[in-house]
């Protein structure tokens, strides 16, 4: 799926009645709601013209303040319940909402997209509440959303520090029928396979609907593999849609759902970057721990410790007093089999046989421009394991990516 970034955006339009300036980090203009949420949500302008969007206009104070919130229309999209409301006086976020029916956006931030905090009109501050999808059959003609906590804008904040939190509990009913929810997809059948250093995939079925897109089919991986999941995006038209979930079942047949397309019909295509798979190996090798002496030493290509690891490795790449990093190693070549950045359980063996498993772990930039995975484990090993002359380091059950880059053809019209 595509990395959420959060955008911090600090912006009033000049002549606003709240007398902020537009910011310079992330802010949007935009001329009414609607733009915003077309921009934002992946399908909202398709929602739109097959009559999904349901108008609210429905407007509430939010409690010890002098701002105003409006809904402005709630889509019941098969992926998630979109809400766009529009604040006005002070711009506030939504970010701690409860619903009947599950959690909505949590208390990790309050950006949704990575299209940035929101975006200013002439009428106020527009955002997007994003709440979990109903389910079929419905068993009522309202649903009960609260909000219980928001964020304060602010014109020079990228944390959003001042004002702040603010906790005022807001309660309100949306209308639901089935009419508002997604129509039966477009069924294309498909009979397209592709293998790639003998692993196997293959798509049978896609389907297309207003609200989502899912592609169906199977990987067949080689024996001490398992679990396999598919690195893709769908591109509709020229605009590439993000997977946002993938169901797998234990013969490897999936379901791959994507965001769906703005427009269509157009042509399809699947972008395919690889497919990740876990495996059954253990890496085992030996870290000359005493030639370091407890000092932090970035490793140099003289005194290398390598797990190989089908076309890539683990390489040893610092060492100090806490514990150890080791950067992934590919080669410059497609198609290849390659460690990922997920992080491996590991052992690490001392003297007598001392064993330290729980630790600290990171995986992704480790220094010096690398990537790679991280273990700190000085807190768990004893005095004697730190002075050892040797540590034996075993990384179980890593997993692996066969990574590509092709593009099929899949619905062409």
């Amino acid at each position: 799926m595509r990395t959420l970034l959060w955008l911090v955006i600090l912006l009033l339009l000049a002549g606003c009645s709240s007398g902020y300036k537009p910011g310079t980090y992330g802010s949007q203009r935009v001329e009414e709601p609607a733009e915003y949420a077309r921009r934002a949500i992946p399908g909202w302008a398709r929602a739109e013209q097959e009559g999904l969007v349901v108008a609210l206009d429905r407007t509430f104070a939010i409690p010890d303040t002098d701002a105003r919130v409006r809904l402005d229309a709630v889509w019941y999209s098969p992926l998630r319940t979109y809400v766009l409301y529009t604040t006005t006086g002070s711009p506030f976020m939504a970010t701690w909402i409860e619903t009947d029916w599950g959690i909505g956006m949590g208390d990790w931030g309050p950006n949704p997209y990575w299209h940035g905090y929101g975006a200013f009109s002439a009428e106020g501050f527009h955002q997007v509440m994003i709440l979990p999808p109903v389910e079929r059959p419905l068993s009522a003609d309202a649903v009960t959303v609260e909000v219980t906590k928001w964020y304060a804008m602010t014109p020079a904040k990228r944390d959003l520090a001042e004002p702040g939190t603010h906790y005022a509990p807001l309660v309100f009913e949306l209308p639901v029928r089935e009419e508002y929810l997604d129509p039966a997809p477009e069924q294309f059948p498909l009979d397209l396979e592709g293998t790639g250093l003998g692993r196997t995939l293959r798509v049978d079925r896609l389907e297309v609907s207003v609200g989502q897109a899912r592609l169906h089919g199977r990987i067949t991986l080689l024996p001490g593999e398992h679990d396999p999941a598919l690195g893709a995006d769908l591109v509709f038209g020229d605009t590439a849609r993000d997977m946002v979930d993938f169901d797998r079942e234990p013969d490897g047949s999936f379901i791959a759902t994507f965001e769906p397309p703005d427009e269509w019909p157009v042509p399809v295509r699947l972008k395919l970057h690889g497919i990740g798979f876990a495996t059954e190996q253990v890496l085992e090798a030996v870290i000359p721990w005493g030639q370091f002496g407890g000092q932090e030493v970035v490793v140099e290509p003289a005194d290398l410790v390598v797990m190989p690891f089908y076309d890539g490795a683990y390489r040893l790449h610092k060492v100090d007093e806490r514990g150890v990093s080791f950067e992934i190693m590919k080669p410059d070549r497609l198609p290849r089999v390659t460690p990922t950045y997920s992080i491996p359980k590991v052992e690490f063996i001392g003297p007598g046989g001392e064993t330290v498993t729980n630790m600290q772990t990171g995986g992704g930039h480790i220094g010096e421009g690398k990537q790679g995975v991280s273990y700190l484990f000085a807190d768990e090993a004893s005095p004697a394991m730190r002075a050892a002359d040797e540590i034996t380091v075993r990384l179980i059950h890593p997993e692996a990516v066969l990574d590509l880059d092709e593009t099929w053809m899949l619905v062409d019209r």
